[in-house]
């Protein structure tokens, strides 16, 4: 008794196998004429078919259609036991697709995935699928990517990987968003074992009570199946209800119908066989045990007269390919001939060389064109970095000259200082280097303050142009300042730095040539663009002329607003003044 319950354990593990191979399974062969020839063993005439589809396919440059064509040879080749032919096939079709279609190649990934799972190279099938799951993501089809949860949990399970957890669940959380009763019943399966595996049954009934339900609602008779075999394994195997077993098995029997021949059917007759036994049926029990030897003989022999056909079959379906190659090369032969009448069709069409010169001169002009745009963009990017090497010489320079220089004239005068208190004395030379070491001192900051302005560093831009308005102002001339921004508004450092000596260098522009008596300087922000206004009533001249005609100072004026990725405007006229405007995008 204890030996045939061991037995028996077998045979519901081998059920679950099968039930689990079954679901994680791709899509079967379409219904179509692949799919006839395959069902009636026709094998040959089935690859022939897909083959001729498959290249029609390819020339037309439907690639999804290409990539699932190629699927069914390869399950074609799968079918007959010629796996590394399907593999190939596979393997060709991911090296034409390339970068050409994205969803081809990860349904292809995932069928090589399959067959090495099938071939039970489990870290090679990890490899394909998330070579699927990488393409899926990068595509962003929620679909791809929710299809590879389910073998991605069977790999890792297989490979014994604490990963297998994580995609459980996110089999679980694809197939109830989705609401497919079918694959709901997968899922929901998958949990039925995993707590099994934890010796959680408690847990894992509630969730084969879900498997049936769904499977039951989706109408699936594979899914039913699965389900009906996992509730005999749990109800035998830790319950050791014989009684609730015998009406699940009757189920099964009635919804197979008259599959009687396969192998799923008979390892059904020992299992109920066994379990009549247990109810004390001898009788009926060593009828389906009889059943079960009788049909095992049946395909015991069905298997060595299949074996022979699929030795037949692969030899036709060598000689198909061989064929097949026969006509790909004839093709190419008559695509070559083609050519070569091409080519002499082109020799006749000579004429055309003329037309090609004249592209050939437009082509050669626009290349000289192209050529001096680069030369002037090499010349401003010149003016550009001289620039800034000054308004770093500058920054330097300030730096030695407030932070060295003039805080060692300030020491040596309080040394001075010092020594004239210690020692109570007070002479005339003393008194003169002290006004002497003023006078460095002040000369110093000045020169500091003029290569970077203090206002312009601690309170920013509209201060120091404020100032810059002030200190420019006399007798002869006036700045008059106008602001429509906050006053304590700051922008970068460095693009504050720029600005004003664009603007400083506009004002000596002016102070040399403009002969003006009154300066306007308005700033306002527009659409996160920062809009300077200067307008004076100078004496003016042609803004008209070419740019080349410039002054060095506008050219560097007009390469910085260039290189600020801004906009600057000149309207002058002779004897009516001149009217400027910068627009410089405000960095973040």
């Amino acid at each position: 008794m204890k030996n045939n319950k061991t037995l028996f354990r077998f045979f519901t593990l081998v059920l679950f196998c099968l039930a689990f191979q079954i679901c994680f399974s791709n899509n079967s062969l379409k219904v179509d004429s692949v799919a006839i020839y395959t069902k009636n063993n026709q094998y040959e005439k089935a690859l022939l078919f897909a083959k001729n589809r498959s290249a029609n396919f390819l020339n037309h440059k439907e690639y999804l259609k290409y990539s699932e064509t190629n699927i069914q040879i390869s399950e074609i080749y799968n079918l007959i036991n010629e796996k590394e032919k399907a593999l190939k096939v596979l393997f060709d079709v991911i090296k034409t697709l390339q970068k050409k279609e994205v969803v081809g190649k990860i349904i292809t990934y995932r069928k090589i995935g399959a067959i090495y799972t099938s071939l039970t190279k489990y870290e090679k099938a990890k490899k394909y699928y998330y070579l699927a799951l990488s393409n899926a993501k990068k595509s962003k089809n929620d679909s791809l990517i929710g299809r590879l949860n389910q073998p991605l949990y069977k790999i890792h399970k297989l490979l014994k990987s604490d990963s297998a957890t994580y995609y459980l669940k996110k089999t679980m959380e694809y197939n109830k968003r989705i609401g497919d009763d079918g694959d709901l019943s997968t899922a929901y399966n998958n949990y039925f074992f995993h707590h099994v595996y934890r010796r959680e049954f408690k847990i894992a009934k509630k969730y084969l009570d879900s498997t049936l339900y769904f499977a039951k609602k989706s109408k699936i008779k594979n899914k039913i199946l699965i389900a009906l075999t996992n509730d005999i394994y749990y109800k035998l195997e830790f319950e050791n209800n014989f009684l609730a077993s015998k009406k699940i098995y009757q189920e099964i029997f009635k919804l197979k119908g008259n599959d009687t021949l396969s192998s799923e059917a008979i390892q059904l007759y020992y299992g109920y066989a066994f379990v009549l036994k247990n109810l004390g049926d001898f009788k009926e029990s060593n009828k389906y045990l009889d059943k079960y030897i009788q049909i095992n003989s049946v395909l015991f022999d069905t298997k060595n007269n299949n074996a022979i056909r699929d030795v037949e079959t692969k030899y036709q379906i060598e000689k198909l390919e061989n064929g097949y190659k026969a006509k790909q090369i004839l093709l190419e032969e008559t695509q070559t001939k083609n050519q070569k009448i091409f080519f002499i069709i082109i020799g006749f069409l000579a004429f055309l060389s003329i037309l090609i010169y004249f592209f050939y001169q437009i082509s050669k002009l626009k290349q000289k064109n192209k050529l001096k745009t680069i030369q002037g963009q090499i010349q401003q990017n010149i003016i550009n970095a001289t620039l800034d090497g000054q308004e770093l010489e500058r920054k330097k320079i300030a730096g030695i000259l407030h932070d060295n220089i003039s805080a060692q004239l300030t020491s040596a005068s309080l040394h001075l200082s010092a020594y004239s208190a210690i020692n109570k004395m007070e002479s005339e030379e003393i008194s003169k280097t002290k006004i002497i070491l003023k006078e460095a001192h002040d000369t110093v900051r000045d020169l500091s303050h003029e290569l970077l302005p203090t206002l312009l560093d601690k309170f920013g831009l509209f201060y120091a142009l404020n100032d810059l308005c002030e200190k420019n102002s006399n007798s002869l001339i006036h700045f008059e300042y106008s602001n429509t921004i906050d006053q304590k508004d700051r922008y970068n450092k460095e693009y504050e730095t720029k600005v004003y000596y664009i603007v400083s260098e506009l004002f000596n522009n002016i102070l040399k040539h403009a002969d003006a008596s009154l300066v306007d300087l308005i700033i306002e922000e527009i659409n996160n663009d920062l809009i300077i206004h200067i307008g004076d009533n100078g004496k003016g001249f042609y803004s008209n002329k070419s740019i080349s005609s410039e002054g060095f100072g506008l050219t560097q004026i007009r390469a910085r607003v260039s290189k600020m990725i801004g906009t600057f405007i000149i309207s002058s006229k002779i004897n009516s003044g001149t009217s400027l405007q910068l627009r410089l995008p405000i960095p973040e």
